[in-house]
């Protein structure tokens, strides 16, 4: 009988990278007027928590009512703390815009990759330094994003 003990990941850089990313979002439900990626680490130093975020560039075209056309640009977050611990990393799409049903604000969050409310297992720390394969998971998550079936 073996056991694993897991510690929390500790790095001196944190370099979570994606590719350029194409991609689609449908609903009929909802009319949306902003999309916005959002990269953020968040770790612990000296016993307090912080985060770093990045904010990709994005075009965000209506190519018709409820099918729309995303395109977000290479980004990279990166930090270089010697006793940096982290608990987990994620990218996300914020959506604003109007639901067509209640007539009223629409926001929502929606992860595409990563971990966002737990601490991260060494295994996921070390996925998040290969850019290609995070790319693919996103890209595959857009294409295309139907909100209604969220």
């Amino acid at each position: 009988m073996s056991f694993f003990v897991t510690k929390p990941a500790r790095a001196e850089k944190i370099n979570y990278r994606i590719s350029a990313i194409d991609g689609e979002i449908r609903s009929l439900n909802v009319d949306l007027t902003h999309v916005q990626p959002r990269m953020i680490c968040q770790f612990s130093l000296s016993g307090k928590s912080q985060e770093s975020a990045v904010y990709p560039q994005s075009r965000f075209i209506k190519l018709s009512n409820g099918h729309y056309q995303i395109k977000i640009q290479a980004a990279t977050l990166f930090e270089w703390l010697p006793s940096l611990q982290i608990k987990n990393c994620h990218f996300k799409l914020m959506l604003i815009g109007k639901s067509l049903q209640e007539e009223r604000p629409y926001f929502r969050e929606i992860l595409l990759h990563g971990v966002d409310d737990r601490q991260m297992t060494d295994e996921e720390l070390r996925s998040l330094f290969d850019r290609g394969e995070v790319s693919r998971l996103i890209r595959e998550k857009i294409q295309p994003l139907d909100l209604d079936q969220l």
